[in-house]
Formats: structure tokens, C-alpha cells, sequence
């Protein structure tokens, strides 16, 4: 099977892939809001991981302009009720750290 062509399976992740293969990299911590977006800002990856999709890689020029108007109002927080959030889903964001691309933060969709 060609990297591209894989699903999400389950989360949290184990693992990372992009069209050309794995990703080396690890789980670091769970991130709100306000570490997000520093780390955006910084340049960090942003990628959504929706349990049978394949990884939606977001475009550097696009991140942060994502971040403020698709995850923001949806973001997890504690006592949040998905049907409160727009379309009815919500995001865990986590920050992978990977030797060769640094910081990616990693948006677990929940519906």
C-alpha cells in the first residue's frame, strides 16, 4: 500500500506517515490553545488525524489561518459537549517532536 493511500485507524497515534513514508517523531504532550498557537507561529507542522481518513497535512500558508477558524471554536476542552461545537465534532491537539521536522501538531478529530 502506497503511504498516501493509508487510514488513521484509531487514536491517539502511534505513528506518523506522509505521502513519501513514516514520519520519525514521538508523542510529547497534549496541547491547549495559547501552545497551539505559539507553536504555530513558530512554524510548527499541523496535521488532522480523523480516524478513517488519511492525514490531512495542512499547507504552511494556511495554518494559522486554520487554527483561528476550524479548531479554535472546536477545540477540546473539559466539559465541552460536541454538539455544541460547529458540525458537531471537536479537536485534541497534541505536539509530536520529530528529529527531522521539529515540532508537528497533531489535530485528533472527535465526532
Amino acid at each position: 500500500m502506497k503511504p498516501e493511500q493509508k487510514i488513521v485507524i484509531s487514536t491517539p497515534l502511534s505513528e506518523l506517515w506522509d505521502s513519501s513514508g513514516p514520519v520519525d517523531g514521538q508523542l510529547a504532550e497534549d496541547l491547549d490553545e495559547f501552545g497551539i498557537k505559539g507553536l504555530l507561529e513558530d512554524g510548527a507542522t499541523l496535521v488532522v488525524a480523523n480516524v478513517g481518513h488519511p492525514f490531512q497535512w495542512i499547507a504552511p500558508q494556511g495554518r494559522l489561518w486554520f487554527f483561528e477558524h476550524e479548531v479554535k471554536p472546536r477545540l477540546w476542552r473539559e466539559g465541552l459537549m460536541l454538539e455544541d461545537c460547529p458540525g458537531q465534532y471537536s479537536y485534541v491537539a497534541r505536539k509530536w517532536l520529530s528529529p527531522s521536522r521539529g515540532a508537528i501538531v497533531v489535530l485528533d478529530v472527535l465526532h
